[in-house]
C-alpha cells in the first residue's frame, strides 16, 4: 500500500463563491457573503490531506499572470507544492449559492499547456514518485493536454512504480481501462456518460462497474449525491447511505469523499471503513463554506451514522 500522496493539479482554479438570496436575471443582484479559494479538485485534495496530517504534496500547473494570490494561500495553509509556470492565467470560476442552497457554477477556461511544460511535469514527477506513492489526478483537462497526453503521464507514473486515482470528466471509458488506475471516482452523471447507453438504475450501474474492475481498475467509487455512494472492487459491491444534513455548499464535496476513502485505506482499515469515510467526509464537506476541508469533529460524528450494506455480486 502507498505511504504518501502526490496531488497532480493540471487545471487548478481560483474559485469565488457568492451567497445571495435569489438570482434575478437581467437585474442587479446583491451579494450577502463571498469568499475566494485557491482550488481545483487536486488542490482540494491536497488541502484536505494537509488538514488531516496525511503525508502529501501538490504538483500544479499555474498561470503566470495571476498566480500570486493562489500561491500565497497555499503558503498560508502550509501546503507543500511544486509549481510549473504556464504563460497565461489560471482560470477563475464562480459559484452562486442561493437561499434555497442551490448552486450555479460558472466554469471558465484557463491557460493552454505547451509541450515543454508537459516535459517539465514529467521531470517533477520523477523526483517525487516511487513504489510507495499514490498520484491523484483530478479535474478537467486544460487545453494542450489531451487524453493521449494524460495516458502518457500515467504510463510514466506506473513506470516509476506509483499508483493512480482518476477523477476527471475529460476521459473516456477506454482511457480508464488503458490506464488501470487504483481507483476512479465519478459522480452518477459522469459515470453514466462513460457509456453509449447509460445505465438505467443501480443494478445496471453495478454491472457496468464490475466490468471496469475486471479490466484492471481497483475500485469504482460512484458518488450518488445525497443518496450516498457505491463502491465496486475485487472485495465485493457495497452501498453506503448518506446522513441528512443542512447543506452549506457542495463545491469540493466529491474531492473530500475521495480523500476520506484514500486516508482510510492508507491506514489499512479496509474497504467498508473506506466507504464509510468517503461518505462521512463528503457529507461533512457540504456543511462548510467554499472548498474548506470537512471538520474533524463533524466527520467523527457522521461516521457513526453512515450505514454500509454489501450488495449481491
Amino acid at each position: 500500500m502507498f505511504k504518501r500522496i502526490v496531488a497532480l493539479a493540471l487545471n487548478p482554479s481560483l474559485d469565488t463563491t457568492l451567497w445571495i438570496d435569489e438570482v434575478t436575471l437581467s437585474e442587479e443582484n446583491m451579494v450577502k457573503e463571498e469568499r475566494t479559494d485557491a482550488s481545483g479538485k487536486a488542490v482540494n485534495l491536497a488541502r484536505t490531506f494537509k488538514y488531516y496530517n496525511v503525508p502529501s504534496s501538490l504538483v500544479l500547473l499555474i498561470g503566470k499572470y495571476n498566480k500570486h494570490d493562489f500561491l500565497a494561500q497555499l503558503e498560508r495553509e502550509n501546503i507543500q507544492y511544486h509549481e510549473i509556470e504556464i504563460e497565461g492565467n489560471t482560470r477563475e470560476n464562480l459559484s452562486i449559492v442561493q437561499k434555497d442552497r442551490s448552486v450555479t457554477r460558472m466554469i471558465r477556461r484557463g491557460f493552454a499547456v505547451p509541450y515543454e511544460s508537459l516535459e517539465e511535469t514529467m521531470e517533477v514527477l520523477d523526483g517525487c514518485v516511487d513504489s510507495e506513492t499514490l498520484v491523484m489526478i483530478s479535474g478537467a483537462l486544460p487545453d494542450g493536454i489531451s487524453p493521449r497526453s494524460l495516458r502518457n503521464i500515467c504510463r510514466h507514473i506506473h513506470e516509476r512504480g506509483g499508483q493512480i486515482t482518476l477523477d476527471s470528466r475529460s476521459i473516456s471509458l477506454q482511457d480508464i481501462c488503458d490506464i488501470k488506475p487504483w481507483a476512479i471516482k465519478p459522480n452518477r452523471q459522469e459515470f453514466c456518460n462513460l457509456f453509449e447507453e447509460a445505465p438505467k438504475d443501480l443494478d445496471e450501474m453495478v454491472a457496468e462497474a464490475k466490468k471496469i474492475v475486471e479490466q484492471g481498475v481497483g475500485y469504482c467509487l460512484i458518488s450518488l449525491g445525497g443518496d450516498g455512494m457505491l463502491c465496486v472492487g475485487q472485495e465485493g459491491v457495497y452501498y453506503a447511505s448518506a446522513p441528512s444534513v443542512e447543506v452549506r455548499s457542495t463545491v469540493g464535496a466529491g474531492d473530500s469523499s475521495l480523500a476520506g476513502f484514500v486516508k482510510s485505506m492508507m491506514a489499512g482499515k479496509g474497504v467498508v471503513h473506506g466507504l464509510k469515510s468517503a461518505v462521512a467526509f463528503g457529507t461533512a464537506a457540504c456543511m462548510v463554506d467554499g472548498t474548506q476541508p470537512p471538520h474533524k469533529l463533524t466527520v467523527c460524528n457522521l461516521l457513526s451514522q453512515v450505514q454500509v450494506q454489501e450488495l449481491p455480486v
